[in-house]
Formats: structure tokens, sequence, C-alpha cells
């Protein structure tokens, strides 16, 4: 099985972010480029929309949260 490189489709240019907005980053886009690259937008996977509310992380970070001390 080949190997392929996940990344998030809004670093690679789609309108998928939170805001409606991409947020291409020229280095990754040339990380990527000749690679076997699958890309997708994880929030929306997830089944949440575009454009999205913002969310925070209160009182820790994403273990903390998957831990019960923090929350979102």
């Amino acid at each position: 099985m080949e190997k392929a490189i996940f990344v998030s489709a809004c670093l690679l240019g789609d309108r998928c972010a939170y805001d409606g907005l991409s947020r291409e980053n020229a280095r990754v886009v040339e990380f990527c480029r000749g690679k076997n690259v699958v890309k997708a937008c994880p929030e929306m996977l997830g089944g949440l929309g575009c454009p999205r509310e913002t969310h925070e992380i209160v009182f820790g970070d994403g273990k903390d949260v998957l831990e019960g001390r923090a929350f979102v």
C-alpha cells in the first residue's frame, strides 16, 4: 500500500477554516508537491459547518479536556 500524507485542507488553500477562508501555507504546499496527499477538513468531517463559530479550550489543553479538567 502506498503511503499518503494527511493534510488539513485549509492549509492547502481550501476555504474551509472556521471563518470560511483558507489558511494556505506556502511551506505546507511546497512540502506536499509531488507527494501522495489526502486532504480533508477534520472539523467538517466531524460534522461542523463552514463558516462556524470559534471555540476555545478553557482551563487547560486538549489532554485536560479529554480527562475532564477543562472544557471547550
